[in-house]
């Protein structure tokens, strides 16, 4: 059984939010005020962030979007939720497709946020691949502080 890191807000339908690559559930901070005010908000850390772990059996090896969706459905049925709103954000929009593509009937809405249904270019699998090896080398902190300007508009920054 895996180890669920979560936090939840609010009470009413279940919302969760699924953070993307290199991120962790505080990329919600701001969101989840409003939301919480008519929702159950739901912050999951993905496997590889917070306290996330998969089953003793899986520890040690890599895993897929798949697993990620697996995972997710694993902490759906642990809770015992009949039907949630999943949002994802880049790599958690990915985990969000998949989660959808094994359980629409467990949808009750869905979304994407700066992600995509299509598959990866070659250059962005190898940009991915980039900042593996950069937060393998230098840490998660060293790869958003490069990596979080990209993600904002000129006025924003």
């Amino acid at each position: 059984m895996p180890v669920f890191d979560v936090v939840e807000f609010g009470q009413g339908p279940v919302v969760v939010l699924l953070h993307g690559f290199g991120e962790d559930r505080s990329v919600f901070d701001l969101l989840v005020p409003a939301l919480a005010q008519d929702h159950t908000v739901v912050l999951p850390h993905l496997p590889g962030t917070g306290k996330a772990q998969w089953a003793e059996e899986k520890a040690d090896e890599d895993f897929s979007i798949q697993d990620m969706a697996d995972y997710l459905w694993a902490l759906v049925q642990a809770r015992g939720w009949s039907k949630i709103c999943l949002l994802g954000h880049s790599m958690g929009g990915y985990t969000a497709l998949a989660f959808a593509k094994d359980h629409p009937q467990t949808l009750n809405g869905f979304g994407l946020l700066h992600s995509t249904a299509y598959a990866d270019s070659e250059e962005k699998k190898a940009n991915r691949l980039r900042g593996i090896g950069l937060i393998q080398t230098h840490g998660g902190p060293a790869f958003l502080r490069i990596t979080i300007p990209n993600l904002l508009g000129e006025k924003a920054k």
